[in-house]
């Protein structure tokens, strides 16, 4: 958090509002994080007793291991089903660009309300790698968020 313009920044470790919550603030690091697939039963994972979008673990009936673990994806594994090496770069590209995009909108979302002015990426020149959240009441309880 910093001082608009004035390259101040100080740590905050929450935010307390007026009706007694507070909104606890997380460090992100900076070098970006790779997700991996839920594991089964969590969130987005396939429940240990149904089957993933895999179609099984790659067995025949006769109970026989059918191609390699490379080429057959494993259980709750959707995204090697689709075979991301058959995608050309700038489809895969544009799929990170889009889940950025959903992100960003998600943090703004979120924020606007609580926060009263919240500027980010897609803003302007000055938010393009940070978003500014700023409490000040705002004229008619107005919010300002782009």
């Amino acid at each position: 958090m910093s001082e608009h313009a004035r390259g101040s920044a100080i740590d905050v470790g929450a935010f307390a509002l007026s009706d007694g919550s507070t909104v606890p603030v997380r460090a992100i690091e900076s070098e970006p994080v790779a997700h991996a697939p839920a594991s089964p039963g969590e969130a987005g994972g396939a429940a240990p007793d149904e089957p993933s979008a895999a179609g099984g673990d790659g067995r025949t009936a006769g109970d026989e291991p059918t191609g390699s673990a490379e080429e057959t994806p494993g259980p709750g594994n959707a995204e090697a089903a689709s075979d991301p090496k058959s995608e050309p770069q700038s489809s895969l590209a544009g799929k990170k660009d889009q889940r950025e995009k959903e992100f960003l909108d998600a943090v703004r979302s979120a924020a606007c309300g609580p926060f009263k002015t919240v500027l980010g990426p897609g803003t302007d020149a000055d938010h393009a790698t940070h978003f500014h959240f700023d409490m000040a009441a705002r004229r008619n309880g107005a919010t300002y968020c782009k």
